[in-house]
């Protein structure tokens, strides 16, 4: 039986093995264990950032886009195509009669480029039921609209054998004023006056983003003097990243909006308690309270308590490093996920 030609579009997906933002981590994770599971698909990824074709051993390819006039026949030779929340470069084209589209939707708004295509695809990907709900909101047909998780590899991401102290902080991501490590910045003479112990590592770099400000980082480092903060720059592997999360007590998250952050995944996968502002989808990856804590409004008044009540809780209650690895492991480690993947091609097909 010949197998089912998939295609993943994503706007930034590069060649790098320096970690990526959440969208482009989220595909290779899919891929990779889909194709660990199953020899159906023939999957293919592509994005405008692509620069050299990559063959992985699992028997993915990463190939860079075609100049624009081989575009449509490139894609038209998939049966079906999976654009990463963003249409882009494949703006253009028409769908080819027969194949089937589908939106792998992980930003919590639909893209501008999104919404006069939603008749052309075929299926939905939203990555919680909060945010299936908002797409709903925002104009996207619910029957076309799937709820699958993402996931990570749960003997990757594992916690410690000897837990850090509750003093060690982390932030780990883009370094851009969306992601709100200015707030941070401010909650941490908070917490430095009340935990003269308290440091915060901030491994990331303003450049991991498409579009960043220039001077961001600088302004960053700038407001951090005289504060117990160390700016690590962005973490060298993608393999690197457990520990960057086992070395850690608490990890904070104080972005505006995120629709299922994979680095909250992560850290409590790692036993690093998470504080995430409580915007978008977030409230969908931890158990609030119980696996890591959410705040609001994102000022640095309501991060600073909320960092306060984590580091006290884990001397209170070091239970909850287990609560939030065994949370990670019972509904993130990608075997449903992969299923649930794999049984939407198949019915598209």
């Amino acid at each position: 039986m010949a197998k089912i030609r998939v295609l993943y579009y994503y706007l930034v997906l590069k060649n790098t093995d320096r970690p990526l933002a959440g969208t482009s981590t989220a595909v290779l994770r899919a891929t990779a264990r889909l194709a660990a599971a199953t020899d159906r698909f023939a999957v293919v990824m592509t994005g405008d950032k692509v620069e050299h074709p990559e063959n992985f051993a699992d028997g993915r390819r990463m190939v860079p886009l075609p100049p624009p006039e081989d575009l449509s026949d490139f894609v038209a030779g998939f049966d079906i195509v999976v654009l990463a929340s963003h249409m882009a470069s494949l703006n253009p084209l028409r769908k080819r009669p027969g194949q089937k589209w589908i939106l792998l939707q992980h930003c919590w708004e639909l893209m501008p480029d999104i919404p006069a295509r939603l008749a052309d695809f075929d299926a939905i990907i939203a990555s919680s039921p909060m945010h299936r709900d908002n797409l709903a909101r925002l104009g996207a047909p619910a029957d076309k609209m799937t709820v699958i998780a993402n996931f990570l590899d749960t003997a990757a991401y594992s916690p410690p054998d000897v837990p850090p102290p509750p003093e060690r902080l982390v932030y780990a991501g883009a370094l851009v004023p969306h992601k709100g490590v200015h707030v941070l910045i401010d909650a941490m003479r908070i917490v430095a006056d009340r935990e003269p112990g308290a440091i915060l590592d901030v491994h990331g770099a303003q450049d991991m983003w498409l579009d960043f400000e220039q001077d961001y980082e600088a302004r960053l480092r700038k407001a951090a003097e005289g504060l117990p903060v160390r700016f690590l720059g962005a973490v060298p592997r993608n393999d690197d990243m457990p520990q960057v999360f086992r070395s850690h007590a608490v990890f904070c998250l104080p972005s505006q909006v995120e629709t299922f952050p994979l680095t909250v995944l992560e850290s409590q996968a790692c036993g690093c308690v998470p504080v995430a502002h409580d915007g978008g989808g977030t409230a969908a990856v931890l158990r609030d309270g119980d696996t890591g804590f959410l705040y609001a409004p994102n000022t640095p008044e309501a991060l600073a308590g909320a960092i306060l009540t984590a580091m006290a809780r884990l001397r209170e209650d070091p239970g909850i490093r287990a609560r939030a690895v065994a949370h990670v492991r019972a509904n993130f480690a990608g075997e449903v996920q992969t299923r649930q993947l794999a049984e939407l091609f198949a019915s598209l097909s």
